[in-house]
C-alpha cells in the first residue's frame, strides 16, 4: 500500500489503493491499464458531465453506472457497499480530544452546515429546504424486517468517568428573525418538528421507551418521561391545540394548571374572564330551598367536545351547612365548542341555600 497525490481538475485528493498509479481522462487505472472499479476496493472518478465538476469515491462491489446515479447532484459523493458479515460503516469519522485541552472550546467530530440564499414560497411549488445534516435510512425493495433510524445520536459516558450527557440536543436560535408565536407558518420557528408522512398511518410522533443491546448494556427506567422546564415557557407547558395559533385544546400551564379558553358566561353569577387556569365560576347568592336547585349557569368554552366529560369541584362556600344549606354541582348541559351548563343544587332537606360559591371545573375530552 502506498500513498499517491493525485489532482483531478480543481480537486486536490490524497488516495491510498494497493495498486493505484496512474490516471486517464479522470478515471484511475491499475497497473494493467484497466479500469481500477474491477481491480481495487475504492478509487475516484471525476467528472464534468453533470455540469460542473464532481469527485466520486466509489466501491467497487457496484457498478459505476448506478452508484453516479445514486449520487447525481452531490460535488462530493461516496458510495459503499456494506456486504460483509457482522458490522459495517460505510464511512466514519473518529475526533479525540486530549484532556489537556483549554476548557471552554467547542469541538465536533463531524459538522455540517449550509449557507442558503433561497427564498422559498412556502405552501407553494418554489419550495426548498436547506439541511446541514440530513440523514435517510430506506427499506430495500421486497423487505419485511428490519430497523431503520434516519439519524441516530448517542452519548456515552464511560464507566470511569462522569459528565453531563444529552443522546440528542436541538438548538433553533433567533438572531434577529421575527418572534412568530404561530406554528407551521411561513416564519414560524420550531426546534424540532414531528412530521408523519406515507399512505399509511405510523405508530406514534413521540415514543419513550427503555431500550439496550442484548448482552451489553442493560435498560434502566428514567426518573421522568417528558420534562418541560416551566419558567421556560411563556404560556403553554403542554398542550393539545387545533390550527397555526393554535386554540388550545387541551393543556397545561407552565405551572401545572389546566388551560381552557374561557370567553363569556351567563346565569346566576358572574364567570371568571379571559384563558383561566382551570376553570373558576363563582356564583353570588345562590339560592335554593331545601332539597330543591338553584338558577342554572352557562360558561362559554371552546374547550368542550362532544364527549367531554367535565369534572366539577366547590373550592369554597360561604354559608354554614346547617343553617345555609349543602350545595353539590351537577352538569345538566354541553354544546360541543361553545358552552357547558352546571346548576347548584340544595342537598340539605330543611334549611335552604344561601350563600357564594366557588367552583372548579376540569374537562377531559
Amino acid at each position: 500500500m502506498f500513498n499517491e497525490s493525485i489532482t483531478c481538475g480543481y480537486e486536490h485528493a490524497t488516495l491510498f489503493s494497493m495498486s493505484l498509479i496512474a490516471k486517464i481522462n479522470g478515471q484511475l487505472v491499475d497497473q494493467s491499464g484497466a479500469g481500477m472499479y474491477d481491480a481495487v476496493l475504492s478509487g475516484s472518478y471525476w467528472s464534468i458531465s453533470a455540469g460542473k465538476p464532481a469527485v466520486y469515491l466509489v466501491d467497487a462491489r457496484t457498478p459505476l453506472a448506478s452508484a453516479l446515479t445514486t449520487l447525481a447532484g452531490s460535488s462530493w459523493g461516496e458510495f459503499y457497499v456494506l456486504s460483509s458479515a457482522g458490522g459495517e460503516t460505510g464511512h466514519m469519522t473518529v475526533a479525540s480530544v486530549p484532556s489537556t485541552v483549554a476548557a471552554g472550546v467547542g469541538k465536533s467530530a463531524l459538522t455540517g452546515r449550509i449557507t442558503t440564499g433561497s427564498i422559498s414560497n412556502f405552501g407553494g411549488s418554489a419550495f426548498s429546504t436547506a439541511y446541514g445534516v440530513n440523514g435517510v435510512s430506506v427499506t430495500a425493495a421486497g423487505n419485511t424486517q428490519g430497523t431503520l433510524v434516519g439519524v441516530g445520536g448517542q452519548a456515552y459516558v464511560d464507566a470511569t468517568s462522569d459528565a453531563q450527557a444529552s443522546g440528542g440536543q436541538f438548538i433553533l436560535t433567533n438572531a434577529g428573525g421575527t418572534a412568530v408565536t404561530t406554528v407551521g407558518t411561513a416564519l414560524s420557528k420550531v426546534v424540532l418538528s414531528l412530521v408523519s408522512q406515507g399512505a399509511a398511518k405510523n405508530s406514534a410522533f413521540l415514543y419513550a421507551a427503555k431500550t439496550g443491546t442484548s448482552g451489553v448494556t442493560a435498560p434502566v427506567n428514567c426518573t421522568n418521561g417528558i420534562v418541560v422546564d416551566g419558567a421556560s415557557v411563556d404560556v403553554t407547558a403542554f398542550c393539545v391545540g387545533s390550527g397555526s395559533a393554535p386554540t388550545v385544546l387541551w393543556g397545561r400551564d407552565p405551572a401545572g394548571k389546566r388551560l381552557v379558553s374561557v370567553t363569556s358566561g351567563s346565569g346566576a353569577g358572574p364567570i371568571a374572564g379571559g384563558a383561566a387556569s382551570h376553570i373558576t365560576v363563582t356564583t353570588v347568592s345562590q339560592t335554593a330551598a331545601a332539597g330543591a336547585s338553584g338558577t342554572p349557569v352557562v360558561v362559554n368554552t371552546t374547550a368542550v367536545t362532544a364527549s367531554s366529560r367535565i369534572i366539577a369541584q366547590i373550592m369554597s362556600y360561604s354559608g354554614t351547612i346547617s343553617t345555609n344549606g349543602l350545595p353539590l354541582i351537577y352538569i345538566t348541559a354541553t354544546s360541543a365548542g361553545t358552552s357547558f351548563t352546571f346548576v347548584v343544587s340544595n342537598a340539605h332537606l330543611s334549611a335552604a341555600l344561601s350563600g357564594t360559591v366557588t367552583v372548579a371545573f376540569t374537562i377531559e375530552n
